[in-house]
């Protein structure tokens, strides 16, 4: 659940920054995920031929930035409560789909989105050591 959108900033040709936090109640892990002021986002990585059925830059922007920010920790990110969160690729995905549909993104859309993650997302998944 968003508990804070962030001010989102022009930065460079094609991508944004955020120009405050970014504050997301991961539910199924009892956390929140606070995506930093400063972090770079080009929203969606859709495929040029999809953008006509599905924009970059659609409903789905938030959930967009929570997931590349998960895939940018690579499995951990720092607890409110000390520690680490320990989460997997598949963890990730699943949030991305949740907050989609959190913010009244199409069930289609949501699910269509979700799929090319799950199908491709591998190949930005950087499991950290």
């Amino acid at each position: 659940m968003l508990i804070q959108p962030p001010k989102l900033a022009v930065d460079t040709r094609g991508h944004f920054r955020l120009a405050s936090p970014m504050v997301y109640r991961w539910e199924e892990k009892r956390e929140t995920v606070t995506v930093p002021a400063g972090t770079r986002t080009d929203f969606a990585t859709i495929p040029r031929p999809l953008r006509p059925i599905i924009q970059v830059n659609g409903r789905h922007r938030l959930a967009a930035i929570l997931h590349d920010y998960l895939y940018s920790k690579g499995g951990s990110f720092p607890s409110d409560r000390g520690g680490q969160v320990e989460y997997t690729r598949a963890e990730a995905d699943a949030v991305f789909y949740k907050a989609m549909r959190d913010d009244q993104v199409a069930p289609w859309k949501a699910l269509a989105m979700f799929s090319a993650v799950r199908a491709c997302g591998f190949v930005f998944w950087r499991p950290k050591p």
